[in-house]
């Protein structure tokens, strides 16, 4: 696994400002225990880090990644709450984790105890109990993903 050193000297792959509402809500939704438990169930091959911070300008921030991909995602809160963010390396942290929104969003941001394993001798499989029914959000927890 990568240092964050090392993350932090890989080259620039995105730089932008938070303008979408969606955007605003998926940041906000990144402190709320369901989503945060939705997005470590369901990231694909590992547990991803969510590090809240305060900078030494008392600003808020977070860095994100993921163990298992060389990349690393900054988000700041500016003064007047608008967020932009900082992507490096090749691996879209932020797309991925719109992605998990939406489909947390779609089922209706599920609570803990919705959430079911179901194994067999061949695979472990996560659903969540909605009202749309039974819906499975990682069909094999334990293989390894391409991400």
């Amino acid at each position: 696994m990568p240092s964050v050193r090392e993350l932090l000297a890989l080259p620039l792959s995105a730089s932008f400002r938070v303008e979408e509402e969606e955007e605003e809500a998926m940041i906000t939704c990144l402190s709320d225990e369901h989503f945060r438990w939705f997005v470590q169930w369901t990231w694909p091959g590992s547990t991803l880090s969510i590090l809240p911070m305060t900078l030494l300008d008392g600003r808020r921030a977070l860095q994100i990644k993921d163990p298992c991909a060389p990349a690393i995602l900054q988000l700041t809160c500016a003064a007047d709450g608008s967020w932009s963010g900082h992507q490096r390396g090749a691996f879209p942290l932020y797309q991925r984790l719109m992605k998990q929104y939406r489909t947390y969003e779609q089922l209706g941001r599920p609570q803990k105890h919705a959430y079911q394993v179901h194994c067999t001798q061949e695979r472990c499989s996560l659903f969540v109990i909605s009202a749309q029914g039974q819906i499975i959000v990682r069909e094999d927890m334990f293989s390894s993903p391409e991400q």
